[in-house]
């Protein structure tokens, strides 16, 4: 089995794990009670927005024109990107209501949509690379902005 195709079960299996323990509510009580410490959350919501900010650094070398090392950073973008649901996880195990469940939503969407990228579906035309681009960053985008308004309104709470 290639790579890639590895790469995909095991992030659709994450992430299928993940929406299932969700809407079953089958949660790990221990687990639960964990994620009810505020300090827990603290440094829980520091490793998944330093996660996301570690997959931004693909866009930050491609913008800068370095395409040699934004090429050999491809890679490891995908591999990382995989492990998404669980880094979620690991700070919430719920989408959440009203805005935290469009922050999910946006976070898991980019998800689904990195698993499905031209090299998973072999199909390569010019339009649909472009389209995927401009949906993952515009996701990307999305997900860093709601992420800043979600420690906004923790912050302003506390």
């Amino acid at each position: 089995m290639k790579r890639s195709r590895r790469e995909f079960i095991l992030g659709t299996v994450l992430l299928v794990l993940f929406l299932i323990q969700d809407v079953a509510h089958w949660k790990i009580t221990a687990f639960e009670s964990l994620q009810t410490n505020g300090t827990y959350r603290i440094v829980s919501g520091l490793i998944l927005a330093g996660f996301v900010l570690f997959q931004w650094y693909l866009s930050f070398l491609r913008m800068r024109g370095r395409t040699a090392s934004a090429a050999k950073h491809y890679d490891l973008h995908q591999k990382v990107g995989i492990w998404a649901p669980l880094v979620f996880y690991i700070h919430s195990t719920r989408f959440g209501f009203a805005y935290l469940f469009f922050l999910s939503a946006v976070y898991f969407s980019n998800v689904l949509l990195g698993l499905f990228n031209a090299e998973t579906l072999h199909y390569r035309k010019k339009w649909f690379t472009f389209s995927w681009m401009v949906a993952h960053v515009s996701l990307s985008v999305l997900l860093v902005v709601v992420m800043i308004y979600h420690l906004w309104v923790v912050v302003y709470y506390h």
